[in-house]
């Protein structure tokens, strides 16, 4: 009875493991797909702060804003917080409203990604304005603030600032 009682034991341990493991890589794939947006937003950022002559490199990076901005809902439709996060819970307890910020925020993507073809600096740079109010927005209400991050817990406060 009491290898019974062991292996059960054993096979919940893996269970959790495995759930553990498996919430990791959805919140792992999470992060890379908003660095990878904040890497495309800071490239277009130095382009537009220091004239560079690279407006179809902007272009680039608008659209690839917006193609990751339709990757956001599927990545956050399992409730993964097994492993260190920002993420709040009112993504999963309001889906609705989160799904409606979403859309919103891929709309101006969209909005910003075709401006950026116009290769204006002054109309990308007012882009750029607009869609950072629609990720603020969002990160408001579905990311804990920079004070509670995981970021700073593990790395310390004064790196993160």
């Amino acid at each position: 009875m009491s290898r019974a009682i062991a292996a059960f034991a054993a096979l919940l341990l893996c269970a959790g493991l495995a759930r553990a493991q498996g919430d990791a890589g959805f919140v792992s794939y999470r992060q890379n797909l908003m660095e990878g947006m904040g890497h495309d937003t800071g490239a277009i950022g130095d382009i537009l702060k220091n004239g560079l002559p690279l407006q179809k490199n902007a272009a680039t990076h608008a659209r690839s804003i917006a193609d990751h901005a339709r990757l956001i809902a599927p990545a956050f439709e399992k409730k993964a917080l097994g492993a260190p996060n920002d993420a709040k819970e009112a993504i999963w307890s309001a889906w609705p409203l989160f799904e409606k910020a979403l859309s919103e925020f891929q709309a101006e993507a969209d909005a910003f990604a075709i401006t950026a073809q116009s290769g204006d600096l002054a109309k990308i740079g007012q882009g750029m304005q607009k869609l950072g109010k629609a990720c603020g927005s969002c990160h408001e209400k579905y990311r804990k603030p920079k004070e509670e991050s995981y970021k700073r817990k593990v790395s310390g406060a004064h790196e993160m600032e």
